[in-house]
């Protein structure tokens, strides 16, 4: 899959300004290159940086979105801040996992009531 990224380099690094982004990688079975790539989607890790006049949800979704054009296959995008170690084996007294947080910094909406 290598060579699909390769060949979209500049377009890629014009849409890694036009979004923010501090850092683009690609990872998973794309990542090889001998990878079948006609039959693959393609997993980014991204890191942003803030973007006057642009939220995180409109620079992970706008980037999401673009590349899925660019490159005319599915994409995966993930937030390098998402990516944690995985945790020890749950134990009987621990207390129950937080929610999920949303993608990149993004607010989750407010529960009224609660």
């Amino acid at each position: 899959m290598i060579p699909l990224i390769e060949q979209h380099r500049e377009a890629l690094r014009a849409l890694c300004r036009r979004y923010g982004v501090a850092r683009l990688e690609v990872f998973g079975s794309a990542a090889a290159a001998d990878t079948d790539s006609a039959a693959r989607d393609v997993d980014f890790l991204v890191e942003f940086n803030e973007v006057p006049g642009k939220g995180p949800a409109d620079q992970y979704f706008g980037l999401l979105s673009e590349l899925q054009s660019l490159l005319d296959r599915p994409v995966d995008l993930v937030c390098a801040g998402a990516m944690r170690k995985p945790h020890a084996p749950a134990r009987e007294d621990a207390p129950p996992p937080l929610p999920p947080e949303p993608p990149c910094g993004t607010s989750s909406p407010t529960q009224s009531g609660t």
